[in-house]
């Protein structure tokens, strides 16, 4: 599935533990509640600024980071860094990685996020 949209702002905690996201603002209004996008972690494909990266997207929650029921698109895009607010982003998601989780810690979430990436790499270099 790809999911195209403009990229804005978050809440920044993500770059707070070495793992800046691309928070992902739907072009058309999904409503991804309604759809039968499975919420978790995915291997994906990211087209930006002409050029496309790898990435780890987490669709869903973010139980770690906050108790917020809002479902948002975070991209961490491996192998770049750089403002990306306001720029037209498309996320290919490739590879459902693993379900959502409420982690102990930050720390222990910066530990599965560096596995995701492992997981991504391998996974999108086939």
């Amino acid at each position: 599935m790809i999911l195209k949209g403009i990229v804005g702002h978050g809440k920044e905690k993500g770059r707070l533990i070495g793992f800046p996201t691309a928070n992902l603002e739907l072009e058309d209004g999904t409503d991804l509640k309604l759809s039968n996008i499975r919420l978790g972690v995915y291997a994906s494909k990211v087209k930006v600024l002409g050029q496309v990266f790898i990435g780890i997207t987490n669709v869903g929650q973010r139980p770690t980071a906050d108790n917020d029921d809002t479902i948002t698109i975070e991209t961490y895009i491996l192998s770049f860094s750089g403002d990306l607010y306001g720029e037209p982003m498309e996320v290919e998601l490739c590879e459902y990685l693993r379900g959502l989780h409420k982690f102990e810690s930050m720390k222990e979430l910066a530990e599965q996020l560096k596995k995701d990436c492992i997981s991504a790499r391998q996974i999108l270099s086939r």
